[in-house]
């Protein structure tokens, strides 16, 4: 492995007979440039191999980060689950409120048609009144009754007199 690599990248000075353990003895600076260079083919060696964590890339620590992983995915995976679960019950109610707003909608709007209706035979006139919630529209049209010989029907609010207008308005 590595360290079979880097014995035999350094083999040579031994064979020659200038190894550590020989007679000719070798000086302090020779032996720690010597460990040096040793240290730095270990370093490369390591590097190659995938081992730059200082040591803490072993196979326990691989597997060790292999299962935090899978954990930690497990754990995103039902929250996304539970996100999904929110949101269809989120939608279900804007439909669910959607659905009620557009029956109040036509409530009022059937009750203040009656209303509108009241308010004009009380006052001896007739006329109608439409709504259209889809387009914001709001159609009125007042009349005398229709024994007077003059009457006329308008749908243009702005050609009522102003309290006209405003008991149309109001109603």
């Amino acid at each position: 492995g590595i360290r079979a690599r880097v014995a035999s990248q350094f083999a040579e000075p031994e064979a020659a007979g200038g190894g550590a353990g020989s007679s000719g003895g070798e000086s302090v600076e020779a032996v720690q440039k010597r460990l040096q260079k040793m240290r730095a083919a270990l370093k490369k060696a390591e590097h190659l191999a995938g081992g730059e964590n200082r040591g803490e890339t072993t196979y326990a620590a691989l597997l060790q980060a292999q299962r935090d992983a899978e954990r930690a995915m497990a754990e995103h995976e039902e929250q996304i689950t539970a996100v999904k679960a929110t949101a269809k019950v989120v939608e279900d109610s804007v439909q669910e409120r959607y659905k009620f707003h557009r029956r109040f909608l036509k409530a009022q709007g059937v009750q203040a048609v009656s209303d509108f209706q009241m308010h004009l035979s009380r006052r001896s006139m007739g006329g109608s009144l439409r709504f259209d919630h889809k387009e914001d529209v709001l159609e009125a049209q007042v009349a005398p009754r229709a024994g007077d010989a003059a009457a006329r029907s308008t749908t243009a609010l702005r050609s009522l007199s102003g309290g006209e207008q405003a008991f149309s308005t109001l109603s």
